[in-house]
């Protein structure tokens, strides 16, 4: 029975990522370019943020779904939640410290195809050595 619900939880992740992919992309696009390239430092797989609605922090047993979904789906490690950030932080099971590198890059998330992205209208947060850049587009 557990499984299905993460079975149909993932389903639903997936559904999320390419609506929000489709709704950036062609109705309301964000005012924010993300521009470089990944210098394959691997710091944003050892800490892996995750914004959720304040709201969701007040019920417990929501929030206990959410962490045990990102633990057993996407084999993340829950570090603790940021209150400044309003993410909840997470460490990657499949990233190798030794040689820095995904052990399951083909098969790897969607949360972490699609970083560093925007959601909606939300400026992009990015750790403190990252290389890519955020800039403000011109939208005329």
């Amino acid at each position: 029975m557990f499984s299905y619900v993460f079975y149909l939880v993932r389903w639903l992740v997936i559904l999320d990522y390419y609506t929000e992919s489709f709704i950036r992309k062609f109705l309301f696009k964000t005012s924010y370019k993300i521009e470089g390239e990944c210098s394959q430092c691997g710091k944003c797989c050892e800490v892996i943020g995750v914004v959720i609605p304040t709201y969701i922090t007040n019920y417990k047993w929501i929030l206990a779904i959410v962490i045990t979904f990102y633990e057993k789906v996407n084999a993340f490690k829950f570090i603790e939640y940021s209150q400044g950030h309003k993410a909840l932080l997470f460490s990657c099971n499949n990233f190798d410290k030794e040689k820095m590198v995904c052990t399951s890059y083909s098969r790897r998330p969607a949360i972490c195809r699609s970083y560093p992205s925007a959601r909606y209208f939300e400026k992009p947060v990015l750790l403190t050595d990252c290389t890519y850049k955020v800039s403000t587009k011109v939208i005329y």
